[in-house]
Order: C-alpha cells, then sequence, then structure tokens
C-alpha cells in the first residue's frame, strides 16, 4: 500500500465507521421487554452476577463487569473454559450467568450454559442468532443483531464486539438510573485518576504546597512588587486587620507604572483591585476551575469557614492536576 492509496485507506475507514454506526441505530430498535426483565432481574438480585464469553466476547465480557462494578454492580467474570473444568463451583442458585456469543454456537459456551441448568442459575444469552442453540438454552435472550462486520472476509469481531459493548453500556446507564446513583456514589467508586480529581479534590487539597502570599494595605508598591515576584504566582493578596480587602496581580502592576510616573508613593491599596473573587476551601477544584474561567482571572483566593485567608491558588495549578 503505498501513500498514493491513502485515498482507499480514508474510504475504508470511513466505510467501517459508517457500518458499525448503523448497527448501534438498529440495535436501538430491537431494545425490548426482555432487556428490561434483564435489567430489573440484576437490580433486585441477591446472588452474583457472571458474564462470560470466548474470544473478543470475552474481552467485552471484561469491559462490561468493569463497568458494572464502578456504579456499584458486584460482577465477575466467568471463564468458561476454566468453568467446564472445575470452576463452575463457585456459581450458586439465584446467581445470573450472561454468555455472550455473536453465532450463539460456541462450543465452550454452549456446553456451559446447557450444564449451568443444573445449578438453578438464570442463563442470559447475547447473541445475534434467536434460533441458535444458545438462544434456546437460555432463560432469556438478548438480540444483539449484526448485518455483516467491516472486514472484507466478514469474519472478524469488530461491527459484532461493537453491538455487545453497546448493550453493556445500556444495561449499566438503565441500573445506574435505578440505583439513583449520585456524585458523591461516583467518587466513592473513583477515588483516583481524573474522575477522582473532578469529584474529590477541594481548594484545600490543591494548596499544600503554597504559601500564604499577602501585603498589608499600607506596603509600598515597590515591597509589593518583590511580594510578586518571590511567590512566583502572579499576585498577591492585601490584608487589613486580618480581613481580605483585595488583590493585587502583576496585570495590576503593569496597570500601574504604565499610568504613573514615580511608585514611590503607591501603596498596596492604591492599586488594588476591591471585592475579589474568593471561595472557601471545600470547594471542589473542578468548580473553581469553571468560576475562573467564567470571571476570565488567573488566581484564586481561598478562604476558610470563617473568611480567613487560607491561600491562593493560580490557573497552573489545575493544569498541573490535569483538570
Amino acid at each position: 500500500m503505498t501513500i498514493k492509496n491513502s485515498e482507499g485507506l480514508i474510504s475504508i475507514a470511513r466505510e467501517s465507521l459508517l457500518v458499525q454506526s448503523e448497527a448501534i441505530k438498529n440495535l436501538a430498535d430491537v431494545i425490548d421487554d426482555c432487556f428490561i426483565q434483564l435489567v430489573l432481574k440484576i437490580f433486585k438480585s441477591k446472588g452474583n452476577l457472571f458474564l462470560t464469553g470466548i474470544g473478543k466476547s470475552g474481552l467485552i465480557a471484561q469491559k462490561t463487569v468493569a463497568t458494572l462494578n464502578s456504579i456499584g454492580i458486584p460482577a465477575f467474570i466467568l471463564n468458561s473454559v476454566d468453568a467446564l473444568h472445575g470452576d463452575i463451583g463457585k456459581v450458586r442458585t439465584n446467581d445470573i450467568v450472561i454468555c455472550l456469543s455473536k453465532s450463539g454456537t460456541t462450543p465452550e459456551i454452549v456446553t456451559l450454559i446447557r450444564h449451568l441448568k443444573h445449578f438453578g442459575v438464570y442463563r442470559v444469552a447475547w447473541t445475534s442468532d434467536l434460533e441458535s442453540q444458545l438462544s434456546k438454552e437460555a432463560d432469556l435472550t438478548i438480540h444483539t443483531p449484526v448485518k455483516s462486520e467491516v472486514s472484507k472476509d466478514n469474519l472478524i469481531p469488530t461491527t459484532s464486539t461493537t453491538v455487545q459493548l453497546c448493550i453493556g453500556d445500556a444495561l449499566a446507564v438503565c441500573l445506574l438510573e435505578l440505583k439513583k446513583f449520585d456524585m458523591e456514589s461516583l467518587a466513592l467508586y473513583h477515588p483516583s485518576g481524573f474522575i477522582g480529581k473532578q469529584l474529590t479534590l477541594t481548594l484545600e487539597g490543591m494548596l499544600t504546597n503554597h504559601q500564604r502570599s499577602h501585603v498589608g494595605h499600607n506596603t509600598p508598591v515597590k515591597t509589593v512588587i518583590v511580594e510578586i515576584s518571590r511567590n512566583r504566582l502572579g499576585a498577591t493578596v492585601v490584608i487589613k486587620d486580618s480581613q481580605i480587602i483585595g488583590i493585587i496581580t502583576d496585570g495590576d502592576i503593569r496597570r500601574t507604572v504604565e499610568h504613573h510616573d514615580t511608585l514611590g508613593v503607591l501603596k498596596a491599596s492604591d492599586i488594588m483591585t476591591e471585592n475579589p473573587i474568593m471561595m472557601p476551601t471545600q470547594t471542589l477544584a473542578r468548580d473553581a476551575l469553571w468560576r475562573m474561567k467564567k470571571q476570565k482571572i488567573n488566581q484564586l483566593i481561598v478562604h476558610d469557614s470563617e473568611l480567613n485567608y487560607v491561600g491562593l491558588v493560580h490557573l497552573m495549578d489545575f493544569i498541573k492536576e490535569g483538570l
């Protein structure tokens, strides 16, 4: 394949996406009472939930398990091969086992779902063939229709796994709604990473290594400049009688220099911005960032519950946190 054929590759890629998007669109039309029955069955279940599949379907099962766990729905992977060699002992009466197979003829999966009948579990098939052996053995079938894969030979799992993935996500979203999963719950299950920071990081947590840069209201402007240069936050807070009365940014300094020939007679209170924007320590960092962007400011004053000055955060602090 040469560079001259790049247009052909673009066409193939676009066709792949169109075929899969069409499959997802068609999938929306087959969401029916069977799907709702599965959602309610899982929601009300007192047993364990297992998902199993072979090959690419097994990978989709793993992703669905991970998504369900992340919203507080305990779910586990059941290796179908190992299950047929003893691991089936982990399954108990009242458990639910979901078996993923595009064709519904995968030998290990069919054998497993047939044998699970002896354990009194609720057996669910996710398959594109409603007449398959897997579907006939199951207590409930979730139809995942696929007209064709996107590969020329129609063999490589592409569209079929996309459809399975979307069904899993739809299942999780419905359970999310039934559980009334709120932001506090999400934070409980996602304490780390980007989501964790979005839900748990507060301004107090960002102030650990910061100095409480401040000057008095009578501080000479030259001293203010030194303070701003020293703390590298691009600003300093103006304090009078232990109360926050203003903020001076490097922008304020530049404007002062532009309009005054001499700085010797000027004090902090002469050039500060009064009534600065402030937020309490327990404010979520993501909310503070939103406020800063809205107000178009680079620094934010942080105070405690009694409006005492605690510290100063800079826009770059949020970027460093990956927000």
